[in-house]
């Protein structure tokens, strides 16, 4: 029963939460700050600007990755040589291919399956491409044609480099904000509707530690999804029995 297991303080603060989620103070100006819009602008382009070195950074390790994997870490000078004869052309493939897919319109702090899939099809992008130039036979150097094996390992390692870049600067955010916003008293709160959209208010306030919130629970009118949980929130009840 939902009333034996969430006191009846929870349910007026979940119910304030539903009714009033934000509201902007009237008080504050609407117009930005000229000098401080500018000092924004600039740090996004540097922000971008770091993002691609990185990126860049990053292809050309999963590329020498490959190498090394390809030949149990053991590479002769003619290998060497390919490798820094194709590093080039492959990092710029690399970051020319994630700038056409808007990787770098994105806030790296809120990496989600979307900036996954633009990576995905970035990577594959290349690969194809690189697939292709071996086939015609575009990618040799003094007579040796680059490697299929190099061209699949380093696809797949350059893949899982830049989604952990991302996601590990997601992590760091959110770590860092749940230390900064650590409140002694916090306000917990109830879920109404265990679908898509109650999800998505479990991952934004789970990324909010400034709000306050704790979700100790949610409800649905939906049999099938009691007592079920999602992440670690369980499904109590349903909203008739919060209502009584």
């Amino acid at each position: 029963m939902v009333q034996s297991q969430i006191d009846h303080s929870v349910t007026q603060e979940a119910q304030q939460k539903v009714v009033q989620p934000s509201i902007a103070s009237p008080e504050v100006s609407a117009q930005p700050n000229p000098t401080v819009v500018s000092e924004i602008l600039e740090m996004i382009r540097w922000k971008r600007v770091m993002q691609v070195f990185f990126d860049g950074v990053l292809a050309f390790l999963s590329f020498a990755g490959a190498f090394l994997i390809r030949f149990d870490g053991h590479l002769n000078s003619h290998f060497f040589h390919q490798l820094l004869i194709f590093a080039p052309a492959i990092v710029s493939l690399r970051l020319l291919s994630n700038w056409g897919f808007g990787t770098y319109r994105r806030l790296w702090r809120y990496t989600g399956l979307t900036e996954v899939m633009e990576l995905g099809c970035s990577v594959l992008t290349v690969t194809t491409i690189l697939t292709i130039a071996r086939a015609l036979g575009f990618m040799s150097v003094e007579g040796s044609q680059l490697s299929y094996g190099i061209i699949a390992i380093d696809a797949g390692l350059c893949f899982l480099l830049l989604c952990a870049s991302r996601v590990l600067r997601r992590l760091q955010t959110e770590h860092n904000q749940r230390r900064h916003w650590r409140q002694p008293v916090r306000k917990r709160a109830l879920v109404v509707g265990a679908g898509d959209a109650g999800q998505m208010v479990l991952r934004e306030l789970a990324q909010r530690a400034d709000l306050g919130v704790d979700v100790v629970g949610m409800v649905d009118d939906d049999p099938m999804k009691l007592k079920k949980r999602i992440g670690s929130i369980t499904v109590f009840g349903t909203t008739k029995e919060l209502r009584n």
